[in-house]
């Protein structure tokens, strides 16, 4: 899967972000409080609906805005190139769209989409029971 490019609006400090990403590798670098994990939790909205960091997407919305909206094409040899939306509102509607249209639901963009984080708590998989290694296994095989 590859991001064409990607549009940011109202997701915590970011105002209004607009890239085409490089095709094979960019760098993510600012100095603190700059907006760097904002715009990874907006491609994780992108993905599956949810952040990686807020249990609450809705809390993610810039303080200022009624709602906060991510939109992205992307690509890949799968299923061609697509144009992803997910929106959120102050009043918790959630849309997600994929080529304009409406889904009935946002796992619908994880196919498109698909991302996974890797933090601090990932040792988890290393050290923690199995349950955690047959959650990651269970949403590795979701994708395929």
């Amino acid at each position: 899967m590859r991001l064409s490019f990607l549009e940011i609006t109202n997701v915590r400090n970011l105002q209004h972000v607009s890239i085409d990403p490089n095709p094979r590798t960019n760098f993510i670098v600012g100095p603190n409080g700059s907006g760097k994990t904002s715009f990874l939790e907006a491609i994780s909205l992108l993905s599956n609906g949810r952040s990686f960091r807020a249990p609450d997407a809705k809390k993610l919305i810039r303080k200022e805005a009624k709602e906060f909206v991510v939109f992205s094409t992307v690509y890949s040899e799968r299923f061609g190139t697509a144009r992803v939306g997910f929106s959120k509102d102050t009043a918790g509607n959630t849309t997600a769209r994929i080529d304009g249209k409406t889904q009935n639901r946002v796992s619908a963009l994880a196919k498109l989409v698909p991302s996974i984080s890797i933090d601090t708590t990932s040792i988890e998989l290393i050290e923690g029971g199995p349950s955690s290694r047959r959650g990651m296994l269970d949403w590795g095989m979701f994708h395929v």
